[in-house]
């Protein structure tokens, strides 16, 4: 008997945990406007160690945004860009995609040049910037390409991926960026149901969603390492050597982190 108790009760502990990770797509009662700014979403967010998420519907149309919990994973989607990952099947595989932003290296070190030809114009020193006026720099950049990521990557619908810019999408997609009281990236979507090939099954249909940010190219930076600052966009001219602990190079960034993808999946169950 004593056995018979302690397996019904092993037995409704497994399914307390289906049924905890069993979840339901989130139906809102109206529609977020995808404008980069986060404070009308109706459901809480959803909190991984590096990101957190919110995923809803409403009147046939998937609404998605994610903010990054740390600065490295900031760095990550600003520098080397997102991908939206969608898969009908249920899969965590990723039938269609969006990248939005795209990488952003070539228009930060743009900024970055065109802030040091200013200096130089105006006969500032050449000495390198206080913690304060770095940090004031960092923002200011940060807020120009909020302001001026526009160009996105979806894969999946055609043999080729398809570049477009978020002015002027007219498939129903909607995309933004923008930045929250912190002065934190935040990211939304808006994805018609029917962009998505969903795969009916007898138990109810299944949308895995993932996230997945861009990294720091290490092998590329060693290549270039004899021309400058490589593909370190802050500048931090190189990299570190096989065998040195990971830290940060210029601005504190961690090199080792920025070398990996943070990558994040949620299976939900669809009506």
């Amino acid at each position: 008997m004593k056995r018979l108790i302690i397996a019904l009760v092993f037995l409704e502990s497994i399914q307390f945990s289906i049924a905890q990770n069993d979840k339901q797509l989130k139906i809102s009662k109206t529609a977020p406007i995808i404008d980069g700014n986060i404070s009308e979403w109706e459901f809480a967010w959803q909190e991984e160690e590096k990101l957190a998420y919110t995923i809803c519907e409403h009147e046939d149309v998937f609404f998605i945004r994610l903010k990054p919990l740390d600065e490295t994973t900031e760095r990550k989607i600003i520098m080397f860009g997102l991908t939206l990952m969608l898969d009908g099947r249920g899969k965590k595989e990723g039938e269609f995609g969006i990248t939005f932003p795209t990488s952003n290296q070539e228009r930060m070190r743009g900024l970055r040049q065109g802030r040091q030809r200013n200096n130089q114009g105006s006969g500032r020193s050449s000495s390198p910037p206080s913690d304060e006026e770095r940090t004031k720099q960092q923002l200011e950049t940060k807020k120009k390409l909020v302001e001026t990521s526009k160009e996105f990557i979806i894969s999946g619908l055609t043999e080729n991926p398809i570049k477009g810019n978020i002015d002027n999408e007219n498939s129903g997609i909607e995309l933004a960026l923008g930045l929250d009281e912190d002065n934190m990236v935040v990211y939304e979507a808006k994805i018609p149901r029917g962009v998505i090939k969903i795969n009916e099954k007898k138990k109810g249909a299944e949308l895995a969603i993932g996230f997945e940010t861009g990294f720091l190219d290490v092998e590329a930076m060693r290549g270039q390492r004899g021309g400058g600052q490589g593909n370190n966009p802050e500048g931090g001219g190189g990299t570190r050597k096989r065998g040195q602990q990971g830290g940060g190079g210029r601005n504190g960034m961690n090199m080792e982190e920025l070398s990996v993808p943070t990558i994040v999946w949620e299976v939900i169950k669809l009506d």
